[in-house]
């Protein structure tokens, strides 16, 4: 397999830093002189206590993601989900049980589901003037 870099399409977003994206093109690609099959993406991710890292893009093939639903201590109600938009899978990263390491990307949806009335917005007065 090669690897074939393109600085100009580069990415950012609030968690990682991307420096530069890369595509792993392998023989069968080669052969054909197009693509077979969707190039692998690899990028590279400054991480907080890994520092910088290579890592490969997984797609997803099922998504289930469910609502979480926090009580709060002030009577109100939450509920949560994160929807995931990007899989990562670091390159030569391990856990204490060898298995690979993972970063995503994801956004966070959130609702109000109830609330105590004292917490809410004074309704306005209407008064005659």
């Amino acid at each position: 397999m090669q690897a074939r870099c393109d600085n100009t399409k580069n990415r950012g977003s609030s968690q990682f830093q991307t420096v530069v994206l890369c595509y792993l093109e392998t023989e069968a690609d080669d052969k054909l002189g197009e693509k077979s099959m969707p190039s692998t993406k690899v990028v590279k991710l400054n991480l907080p206590v890994l520092g910088e890292v290579d890592a490969v893009e997984v797609g997803l093939t099922e998504s289930v993601e469910r609502w979480t639903e926090l009580k709060l201590e002030d009577g109100s109600v939450l509920r949560i989900k994160p929807v995931v938009t990007t899989v990562l899978r670091l390159e030569g990263k391990y856990d204490a049980q060898d298995n690979p390491m993972y970063a995503i990307q994801a956004a966070q949806t959130m609702t109000l589901v109830s609330t105590l009335e004292h917490l809410k917005k004074p309704a306005k007065k209407l008064g005659v003037q």
